[in-house]
């Protein structure tokens, strides 16, 4: 953007009482903030791709570090996915959902099967994302990854 353009983006940006009402339009300064308090802009969520892998530390976090989702491998074929935190600041973003997107996106991409040992992944995010399912490690499989038939 152009330094002059700036101020038209902020224009347009949808604001949000910290009471949490979104004020569609915003073309100003509102006649009066709500009897709940101040206004404030509402920052975008980062993009799932910005999620980062932290193969040593056993985790997906944002890039600032303060969200991450943490798993453990009992075998090369099964996630165990068994924490998920999003600090209290964030909260409402879609912050768990990007890392669980990441998460789940690793583990198909690796052949593997997910334990949601994490009550939000087995509460929240997969009722939500029914096609995942299939990812879901079964207690009647064999934890260990099958050879290739010849």
């Amino acid at each position: 953007l152009l330094p002059h353009s700036k101020g038209r983006e902020e224009r347009d940006s949808p604001i949000v009482c910290l009471g949490g009402a979104q004020v569609p339009g915003y073309r100003g300064a509102p006649a009066a903030p709500p009897a709940t308090g101040r206004w404030r802009r509402r920052a975008a969520p980062p993009a799932a791709e910005s999620i980062v892998w932290r193969e040593d530390a056993g985790w997906f976090e944002t890039p600032d570090g303060e969200a991450f989702l943490e798993y453990r491998l009992p075998s090369p074929a099964v996630m165990d996915v068994v924490h998920t935190y999003v600090p209290r600041s964030k909260r409402g973003q879609g912050l768990a959902a990007q890392l669980c997107d990441a998460a789940f996106a690793h583990a198909r991409g690796n052949g593997m099967r997910v334990v949601p040992t994490c009550s939000y992944v087995s509460d929240t995010y997969l009722p939500r994302n029914p096609a995942l399912n299939g990812l879901v490690y079964k207690d009647q499989e064999d934890p260990k990854p099958k050879p290739s038939s010849m």
